[in-house]
């Protein structure tokens, strides 16, 4: 019989090395029925016909194993060939499941490729959902404002968020978090969420302000999930919104005090005083008119503030804008025995300004620097070019601000100390910020500290 070649499946070639067994085994039994029949016409001996049956079985058993181990062997190599094909390939990343075919393998290969390729295409599904798990927790531990910290039981910090690495800093992970907390409250925070499962706390620190609430939770295997609010910003608009409460109260209170007192000492008798009487209801009429413009600034503040104040923009010369103020508020600083003048400046685009609320903001931040600098002082306006602005600045030799207070000083009503309360509605500087903010500027005080005189600085754009 002709040899197998190796193209064809394992199941032909097992089938084909067992005909040729049977064959040989035929061949054999075929000899042996030869020999038998010659001994019984007695042509051979008996013993004769013994020794040639067992030697031909013999034989026939070697030509079998000879002739059926190799295609035994090639049908048993064109299943395991495929699959030690596959291993490499796979170990070297060359290939995956899904985009191997077995070829001419036999049906079992197919099938368990087969099976291979369901399970891959199972297992890469799976991976894309927890990469895309994961992907969606990292943006929300990036996107969050709350401090996010994993403890684990060791105290050791395992995993924090970026709110976290700004509250206790950079490069925090894998240090115990008692050599990074400087807040006892937080370290028993969670050493009491290990023991009852959860605690908060809330830190409340004066120098430098801040205000945390913090609350731990104990986490299966160990670990504590600490999370810290920053309530910073919020407890300052908390302290800005009633120092405003206090301070228009205050502001309004103090001519209704003394309007209401006037009237009641009219109304005893100094009506008909024709001397008294004339005085008093010009110090009503006054007072009324500083009630009235402290609405009146109110109402123009809130409206910048919305927007429903529009900005009439146009073109205009940084130069012109600083003659204008200072032309206008020249009379006040003359009363007050303030030198004003304009700094020297080279020549500056135009910008892009609403020409009468920019002068409101000029006279605002002049009025305040002539009211808080001495007789004999000065106050210098000047003009430079800052990346697509023009920044304008007001510098006075006056009474200067503490650190404290910079932060505040645009506030509505808000005034630094007692000894800085020289009259005006305390509206000024608010409504210049607001002005600011409106045509897309920045506005910020600066100064050394008190007695060292300060400056106020605003930008506006550049005209396109």
């Amino acid at each position: 019989m002709p040899l197998v070649p190796r193209t064809v499946g394992g199941r032909v070639m097992l089938v084909t090395a067992a005909a040729l067994a049977i064959d040989v085994l035929a061949s054999a039994a075929l000899s042996a029925v030869i020999l038998t029949g010659r001994a019984r016409d007695g042509t051979v001996p008996l013993a004769d016909v013994a020794t040639g049956v067992v030697t031909s079985l013999v034989l026939a058993a070697i030509v079998a194993a000879i002739l059926g181990l190799p295609l035994a062997l090639l049908a048993a190599r064109s299943v395991t060939d495929p699959i030690e094909r596959l291993t490499r390939r796979l170990d070297r990343g060359t290939v995956s499941p899904t985009g191997w075919s077995p070829g001419s393998a036999p049906a079992e290969l197919v099938r368990l490729a087969a099976a291979l390729r369901a399970l891959a295409t199972s297992a890469s599904e799976r991976y894309a959902a927890a990469e895309s798990e994961r992907d969606r927790f990292a943006t929300l531990l990036r996107e969050m404002d709350d401090a996010v910290i994993v403890v684990g039981a060791d105290d050791v910090i395992e995993l924090t968020d970026p709110a976290a690495d700004r509250l206790l800093g950079p490069s925090v992970v894998g240090r115990r978090l008692a050599e990074i907390a400087r807040e006892h409250e937080i370290l028993n925070a969670v050493e009491e969420a290990r023991h009852l499962g959860s605690s908060s706390a809330q830190i409340e620190r004066s120098d430098p302000r801040r205000s945390l609430h913090v609350v731990a939770r104990l986490l299966p295997g160990g670990d504590v999930l600490l999370t810290a609010r920053d309530l910073t910003a919020i407890r300052r608009l908390e302290t800005v919104r009633s120092d405003f409460v206090a301070n228009v109260s205050h502001e309004l209170r103090t001519p209704i005090a003394s309007i209401k007192a006037m009237v009641e000492t009219l109304e005893s008798g100094a009506v008909r005083d024709a001397s008294a009487a004339p005085d008093f209801l010009a110090r009503i009429h006054r007072e009324v008119d500083d009630l009235a413009q402290i609405v009146a600034e109110l109402l123009s503040l809130t409206r910048i503030e919305s927007g429903a104040e529009a900005l009439h923009l146009r073109p205009e010369d940084p130069a012109e804008l600083l003659d204008v103020a200072v032309e206008r508020m020249r009379p006040l600083a003359q009363r007050a025995g303030i030198d004003l003048a304009v700094a020297p400046a080279p020549a500056l685009p135009r910008v892009a300004v609403d020409r009468e609320k920019v002068a409101t903001v000029f006279a605002d931040l002049i009025h305040n620097a002539v009211k808080f600098t001495d007789p004999g002082g000065s106050v210098t306006l000047a003009a430079a070019r800052s990346d697509g602005f023009v920044s304008f600045s007001i510098r006075d030799t006056g009474a200067g601000i503490g650190r404290e207070d910079l932060d505040r000083i645009f506030e509505r009503f808000y005034k630094t100390d007692a000894s800085r309360s020289r009259g005006g509605t305390g509206l000024g500087l608010a409504i210049a910020k607001h002005i600011v903010l409106a045509h897309g500027g920045e506005i910020h005080a600066e100064s050394e500290g008190p007695g060292r005189g300060s400056t106020f600085r605003f930008t506006v754009p550049i005209a396109p």
